[in-house]
Order: structure tokens, then sequence, then C-alpha cells
């Protein structure tokens, strides 16, 4: 159909995009509803004749989601993606993991993991408010350390329980400041043969840091 009428087009007389959009709707308008021998009929009534042929959209929603672009990466340990040079938060359950993500080119907030029939949405990196993002409470620091102690391949058996309460206290929760300790913390446990980072050692980090 589109080498039948850009054969006949003379596109010297097209003055705008407009003007295309009219002649090549009044061209399949006639198209549709001209008579043609290979089918002996007009397509659109073949088209009345066999609606179990035809496939319907499930919903608005099914329609646009299959539109959407696809691409498939791998999740980085801090639970990043990269999309043309642009770096996204995921859910830190799919670090390490092959995942499937859809998403309009033009409208990025619509950027989502599609994993066993369910939608996880991801948003643009703020580098900067991550850097001073605060993890108010215990639990949310625990979370993290234990994160970053798994991400290296470690055990999280090697941080005693004071030991984290004493990398909360002086971090205030601070991600960039966890990890100043921890790396610290690990070095200083390992110089001094430590199989256990305790709290003697995360002081040592700690003054190292001059945070005391």
């Amino acid at each position: 159909m589109k080498e039948q009428l850009l054969f006949g087009l003379d596109m010297s007389e097209v003055r705008s995009i407009r003007q295309f959009n009219d002649v090549y709707a009044e061209y399949v308008h006639k198209y549709n509803h001209g008579f043609h021998e290979g089918i002996q009929g007009k397509p659109c009534e073949r088209y009345d004749r066999s609606p179990g042929c035809t496939r319907r959209p499930e919903s608005p929603e099914w329609l646009n989601t299959s539109f959407m672009n696809r691409i498939t990466r791998k999740v980085k340990g801090d639970a990043t993606v990269t999309i043309d040079k642009v770096q996204y938060d995921v859910p830190q359950q799919f670090i390490r993991a092959k995942v499937e993500i859809r998403y309009v080119p033009c409208d990025m907030g619509t950027a989502c993991i599609y994993s066993n029939g369910q939608k996880f949405p991801i948003r643009k990196t703020d580098k900067v408010g991550n850097s001073r993002t605060r993890r108010k409470t215990a639990l949310l620091s625990l979370d993290y350390v234990r994160h970053k102690i798994n991400c290296a391949g470690g055990s999280t058996s090697i941080l005693s329980d004071a030991a984290f309460n004493a990398i909360h206290g002086h971090s205030h929760g601070t991600p960039r400041i966890i990890d100043n300790l921890m790396r610290d913390a690990l070095v200083i446990g390992a110089q001094n043969d430590k199989q256990v980072i305790d709290p003697e050692v995360i002081l040592a980090a700690v003054e190292n840091r001059n945070l005391g």
C-alpha cells in the first residue's frame, strides 16, 4: 500500500504534514472500500466477515504497554541501571539480576521493570540527594549495612550488634558516612586479625575519619 501511494504521489505538491495526512487518509479509505481481485471483494467487508481473526485490545493500559520500548539490563550492585547514558534507581531485590524494562522514550516517568506480571517503577538517580539522604531509623541503617556487605560477598556475622549500633550512632544513618566507616573498619579489623568487627574497631574508624 505504501509503495502504491508514494509511486503515484507528486511530493512537490505536498506543502505540509497535515496535507500529506489528508492525502494518505483519503488513499486508505479508497483502498479499503475498493474492489480487490485477490480477495474478490472489498477489504473492509472482508474484515467485517472475520471478527474471530481480529485481536482486540484487552484494555487501554494493555495497549499502551504493548507499544512501549523494551530493553534488558543487568542491575548493578548499587541497585541502578543505565538507559541512554542516564542512571536510574531500581528496587533492591533486583540487584545483579537481568530485568526487562519498558518505557516511552519521551516520558521516562513511565519506565518500569516488568517481572512475573508485576510492574516495579524506576526513577532517575539523584546522586546529590542520595549522598545526603539520612537513614532515620536503626532498622534502615542495618538493612543498608547488610546490603553493602552482601554486595561485597561477605557475611553479616562479621559485624557485632554493638558495632552496628556504634556505626548508626556515629553516622546518623547517612549512607556516605556508613560506607566510609565500614571501609575503614574492615581494614583496621584485618590489620588486627579481628574475626568480628566490634565497637573498638568502629571507634578507631571514627577517629580515623575525625568523626568523634
